[in-house]
């Protein structure tokens, strides 16, 4: 993992998910992009977003800052990123680090997620996201759905409130899905800097798929010792899933997403769905 890119904004949430990138950058020797999406430059101009998707979010109009705004939003966004690199020792830099001396740099694009997103995601190897707060507006729900959607990375979403730890223990849920195979073998780089990594499976693994010893058996191939939990589901899974992973101990939860489809999870409800808006758990996702 060499490459992980955090959209910057000057937001509380904003400098956690700064320190958590530049503290896993540090473990991994991975450089550092942040992103800054600055508003449409006109003044009283709306950009219809055109995303089958998102039929969930009523409105489709994003409200746009004048130039003024968005100058200034630009210009403490930029500032904040420069005073967390310089924090963790990260020099700010224009071209690619090394693994021995990665870097901290900076971009900026004009628009809207929709439409920056697919353009900066695919072009790293991570991306790092706040969960939208409880009743959280759409541009922020939506940023966090388009990371999951457009960039076809891993996507790490974290609390908004800081934790003290994030990748030292990692519990990864397994149901012995592609979803989640493809999901892990992004998450290598971390797992190998983690002290702690457990396999959270429930029931009888019944799915056509290598099993979750299997797995574990995989992942000794690349140094990593790993061990399996059994989990009671109960009603809810996605609780348990949590639950769970808290009892033994994680810091992060590493699953696929949207393993029944995104429809069905937004309408019926599921455990991605759970994971994005009824935890306060950092998880590191990834939707193929």
């Amino acid at each position: 993992m060499r490459v992980m890119l955090v959209p910057v904004a000057d937001r509380p949430e904003c400098v956690f998910a700064l320190k958590t990138t530049f503290e896993l950058a540090r473990r991994t020797g991975a450089d550092v992009i942040g992103c800054h999406m600055r508003a449409q430059r006109q003044e009283g101009v709306t950009l219809t977003v055109d995303n089958n998707w998102l039929s969930g979010f009523q409105d489709k109009e994003w409200p746009l800052l004048s130039a003024d705004e968005a100058e200034t939003a630009s210009t403490c966004a930029r500032a904040l990123f420069e005073r967390l690199a310089k924090e963790y020792s990260y020099p700010l830099s224009r071209k690619p680090g090394t693994p021995f001396k990665p870097v901290a740099l900076w971009k900026e694009r004009v628009g809207t997620p929709p439409y920056i997103m697919p353009l900066i995601g695919p072009a790293s190897d991570m991306l790092v996201v706040s969960r939208p707060a409880a009743g959280g507006g759409r541009k922020a729900r939506a940023l966090l759905m388009q990371a999951l959607f457009s960039s076809h990375r891993p996507v790490l979403v974290l609390p908004q409130d800081e934790a003290s730890v994030v990748g030292k223990r990692i519990a990864i849920g397994w149901n012995r899905g592609n979803f989640e195979a493809r999901t892990l073998l992004a998450a290598l780089p971390l797992l190998r800097s983690a002290e702690d990594v457990v396999f959270l499976t429930a029931g009888r693994e019944g799915k056509h798929g290598p099993t979750a010893q299997d797995m574990i058996r995989y992942l000794a191939h690349h140094g990593i010792k790993a061990r399996r939990k059994s989990v009671k589901q109960g009603r809810n899974p996605a609780q348990a899933l949590v639950d769970e992973a808290r009892r033994e101990g994680a810091d992060m939860l590493v699953c696929g997403a949207y393993s029944k489809g995104r429809l069905h999870e937004m309408v019926f409800g599921g455990v991605t769905q759970h994971l994005l808006t009824k935890t306060d758990m950092p998880v590191l996702m990834m939707h193929h």
